[in-house]
Parts: structure tokens; C-alpha cells; sequence
């Protein structure tokens, strides 16, 4: 396999700059020189062919608002160019990719309706997904009653405050940091 010689940015006799062809298996690749007039071949280098594996999500839900940073792990995620790479969670493409190291990347959520999907990256315009036991779930976090620390139901709390409280719902592990906020009025 040739690559396709880049004649605007390479210097002659000096540097060659050129985009290798895809790769016909995966492994270790010997780049050679050819000399065309003298017909002998010169070794300088090698290179790996790799792909990028998908192999996990943490967390596999957040909520429909977005805003979850999810950690993607796998293997091969930094082979490409990091500027034409993406981490899409459900079909919606991830803001603030950050490459953490070969193994994992993380990202933010965008706000989406309540739905299950796959967990995929474009690496260099190629679309490599997860297997199907790697998905994430935009759910809805809702509440179903308010207690405080006696279970009682007639909605009276002291007004010197200290009391615990307790809140039922359904989907309230969506978000990593739950927060709770009391207003009176």
C-alpha cells in the first residue's frame, strides 16, 4: 500500500508528509522509502494500525436535562486527531470531550428526551460503537412523596428546622451530586 503523497506541505529532499491508505489488517505497518532511480528500498520507521474498542459508560443514566459527565473506557481512544474526534451518548453529541489517557474519555451529556442508545465515537470521520451492553439512559427523575423523619404525612415540620426529611422517587440516581433545596413562602 502507497500513501498519498502531500506535495503543498512536504519539502523536497527534506520532509515528506503523506496520509497512509486504511489499513488492510490490523498490526505493525514498515514504512519504506523507494528510490525510483536507483530501485533500492530504504527502512526508516513503523508504525501500528490499531482500532478503537468501546468497552464501557460510567454512569449508564443521567437525566434528561443533561449535564452528566460520563467516563467512556475502552482501548485505542487517543489514536486519532483529538480536534476531529467526538463521544456521541444516545445518538447526541457529547460537549467538553477530554481525553484522560489511552484507555478513557469523558464528556458532558446535552439535554434529550427520555430514552436507552448506544455509546459511539468518531475518530477521524470513522464511527466505532460500543457493544450492545454499553448504553446510556436519559431518564426522568420524579417524586412521588415527602416525609419527614416520623413518616408523617400531614405535611408539618417544626419551624426550629433539624428535622430530616425523606424523599421518594423514582430515577433520583440520575444525577451524580443529588441536591435538595427547601423553600418557604
Amino acid at each position: 500500500n502507497n500513501c498519498t503523497i502531500d506535495q503543498v506541505n512536504s519539502i523536497s529532499g527534506k520532509k515528506f508528509i503523506c496520509r497512509v491508505p486504511p489499513a488492510t489488517s490490523i498490526g505493525l505497518t514498515t514504512i519504506m522509502i523507494i528510490r525510483s532511480l536507483a530501485g533500492s528500498n530504504t527502512e526508516v520507521g513503523s508504525f501500528m494500525y490499531a482500532s478503537p474498542v468501546i468497552g464501557g459508560i460510567y454512569p449508564v443514566r443521567g437525566p434528561t436535562a443533561g449535564s452528566t459527565i460520563v467516563y467512556i473506557s475502552g482501548s485505542n481512544l487517543n489514536i486519532g486527531n483529538m480536534e476531529r474526534t467526538t463521544a456521541s451518548v444516545v445518538g447526541q453529541v457529547c460537549m467538553s470531550l477530554n481525553l484522560i489517557n489511552t484507555t478513557h474519555v469523558s464528556c458532558t451529556t446535552i439535554p434529550s428526551t427520555e430514552r436507552e442508545g448506544n455509546v459511539s465515537m468518531n475518530i477521524d470521520g470513522n464511527i466505532y460503537t460500543g457493544g450492545n451492553n454499553v448504553t446510556f439512559s436519559y431518564v426522568l427523575p420524579s417524586f412521588t412523596s415527602l416525609f419527614d423523619h416520623d413518616n408523617s404525612a400531614d405535611g408539618r415540620i417544626i419551624v426550629s428546622g433539624g428535622v430530616t426529611v425523606i424523599l421518594n422517587g423514582n430515577n433520583l440516581v440520575a444525577a451524580l451530586v443529588p441536591q435538595l433545596s427547601l423553600q418557604t413562602g
